[in-house]
């Protein structure tokens, strides 16, 4: 007696999910090799990828990766928009300070590693108040206890 195959429907379903699978782990595996190097999950964090001499701007100024310095830190030049815009100020920082975090103009950065031609490090976003008035300078003459909390803080 021949016995003839089949398909079930455990099969058809069986070859079905393989496929899905399959398809997902192709897009998945091509999603992050396409993710920029600069790409960060966290939104209170920026990447910042420098190569040698390559250079950053911020609100106050300019910072430019300038290499190793020995084995134990690296470089940055630093241009400062208010005291001059052509002078670089060279500034040495260890990797110890720097993955601990540190602060060029203004701004706080955090190393993730520093190589010969190329630094990667975090632009960390500074949390303000949670006060809604907080831009306004407290004096004698501004008195807002009249508003109310509603006011104050928004509904």
């Amino acid at each position: 007696m021949e016995t003839e195959y089949k398909p079930t429907m455990i099969g058809l379903f069986g070859f079905t999910l393989a496929g899905i699978c399959l398809f997902a782990l192709y897009y998945q595996t091509l999603t992050w090799l396409q993710r920029p190097e600069t790409y960060s999950p966290d939104p209170r964090r920026e990447k910042i990828v420098l190569t040698l001499n390559e250079s950053y701007d911020t609100e106050k100024g300019r910072m430019i990766y300038k290499g190793l310095d020995g084995g134990s830190g690296f470089k940055m030049g630093v241009v400062i928009y208010d005291l001059d815009p052509e002078q670089i100020y060279v500034r040495r920082i260890s990797n110890s300070q720097a993955e601990q975090g540190f602060r060029l103009l203004d701004t706080r950065f955090q190393l993730i590693n520093a190589k010969k031609k190329k630094i990667r490090f975090w632009r960390l976003k500074e949390e303000g108040p949670a006060l809604a008035m907080n831009h306004i300078n407290p004096s004698s003459e501004l008195d807002v206890r009249h508003l109310g909390p509603k006011v104050i803080f928004g509904p």
